[in-house]
């Protein structure tokens, strides 16, 4: 086999040169940013603790899907659909492999690929026509059309829009200078707002105008509420991050007044229901608040019992999705509800851990939207249950019924995990050269006083 190394002028021997692969030119950066990636160190490990939050919070929501769940589908069952008690499980089972799987490859493929603009973009591109066509030849159910052949694209938005606003908040600006050599701030000033401000708003608003039509409160204010984090880790200016969230709050209430006066009662429905959950006028709309409440309050501290639960017998409608969490409590009590909730605060706090040792802005951001938009989801499902908000229809992460919801969730796992990987390489200390040794100074001749006799 011939030797690739040639020599060089002074006896030193030089590696040729790879040519870079078709996938590097493609999904890898090449230039100054693969030299950067040359300076961080994967490790191999990752985040154990994170990984076993979650697969703790995947076996728990497995076995409480199930126990929720069998009612249904024995009472769904026809002489044409002959379902089994475990279907729903079994379906939510093929949805945790897949997820389970997505997961290990997105931990093992380094995550800057997805820094690369054309990836980015294309992703965020196809999920924009996916969110359209949902709109145009999608399935209506409860007067919501969020599924397009067989799963939500509203799921898979939420960590495409993620990665696309990490990947535009960490883009780094060259400093510029005026003609006399003095910094130009106002020109760096207008590029920082473009890029944590102004470009961000304008990407999610897209996104979130499409799921409104859908309608997908939930959704809209998960991505609008991740934004905004994003935009204040980003590295947003102060004062025009304040603005902002004033802008918001403003135009949030104006819209909702002229969508109320224009008969659009979607929002006042849900808003008013929520105000009067005990109102024999909105007694179908909180048919599930109600339940669910009656569900909990049975609970006491320890539960009646696993699989025991009276309330998914059809008195809480589909108990397995969005309102499982007030079966869990029902069977696991009050201790088992604030065991849960405990897992979550704990994924939050290891998301921190990993978002604050990330390697790049890139990384950092990435953990920090995904992160924020599992706890958030969670927190949001737990006060729906307890009526401490709207009815939005929201899920419970790693519990409600949904395929596509889990596999998406166990893959931004992976993506969590793969940050979690890297972290700069610890350069060594630099040696300073040795100081030459000092001659000893000669020492002076001491005159004696001569004295005069």
């Amino acid at each position: 086999m011939a030797d690739k190394k040639r020599s060089v002028p002074g006896g030193a021997v030089k590696k040729k040169k790879k040519k870079p692969s078709l996938f590097r030119k493609v999904f890898w950066h090449t230039g100054s940013y693969g030299e950067y990636l040359d300076t961080l160190d994967n490790k191999g490990g990752i985040d154990i603790a994170f990984l076993m939050i979650v697969l703790v919070l995947l076996i728990i929501g497995l076995l409480m899907m199930y126990s929720a769940s069998y009612p249904q589908a024995i009472y769904e069952r026809t002489a044409e659909n002959m379902r089994t008690p475990e279907f729903y499980f079994f379906k939510q089972l093929r949805a945790a492999a897949v997820g389970l799987g997505a997961m290990i490859v997105l931990t093992n493929i380094p995550y800057h690929f997805l820094q690369k603009p054309v990836v980015t973009i294309i992703a965020y591109f196809l999920c924009v026509v996916l969110l359209v066509l949902v709109l145009v030849m999608g399935q209506t159910i409860n007067g919501a059309t969020r599924w397009l052949l067989g799963f939500q694209p509203s799921e898979v938005a939420k960590p495409i829009l993620v990665v696309m606003l990490a990947m535009i908040m960490s883009v780094e600006h060259k400093e510029r200078h005026n003609p006399d050599g003095t910094l130009d701030k106002k020109t760096m000033q207008g590029a920082k707002f473009w890029s944590t401000i102004a470009l961000p708003i304008l990407v999610m608003g897209v996104v979130a105008g499409l799921l409104f039509a859908e309608p997908h409160l939930s959704a809209c204010i998960i991505v609008g509420v991740v934004c905004l984090v994003m935009m204040f880790m980003g590295g947003a200016d102060y004062f025009q991050f304040g603005l902002l969230l004033v802008i918001v709050v403003v135009v949030g209430l104006g819209g909702m007044m002229l969508l109320s006066a224009l008969g659009y009662d979607y929002i006042g429905t849900r808003f008013n229901s929520w105000l009067n959950t005990f109102d024999p006028q909105y007694s179908d709309e909180t048919l599930q608040i109600r339940n669910s409440l009656i569900a909990i309050g049975s609970g006491g501290w320890f539960g009646v019992g696993f699989g025991q639960s009276r309330q998914k017998y059809l008195y809480l409608p589909e108990p397995q999705n969005d309102f499982i969490f007030a079966i869990t409590v029902e069977e696991l009590g009050f201790m088992g509800g604030m065991i849960i909730v405990l897992l979550f605060i704990l994924l939050l706090v290891c998301g921190i851990n990993i978002a604050g040792n990330a390697p790049d802005k890139f990384g950092m951001l990435l953990v920090t939207g995904l992160t924020t938009q599992l706890f958030l989801q969670f927190l949001m499902n737990v006060l729906v249950v307890t009526n401490g908000m709207p009815n939005t229809g929201v899920s419970l992460p790693f519990f409600s019924y949904g395929g596509t919801a889990l596999a998406i969730q166990l893959a931004e796992v992976g993506l969590i995990l793969n940050v979690s990987r890297y972290r700069k390489r610890e350069q060594p200390p630099e040696e300073k050269p040795a100081e030459p040794e000092r001659a000893p100074r000669p020492r002076e001749a001491v005159r004696v006083p001569r004295h005069r006799g």
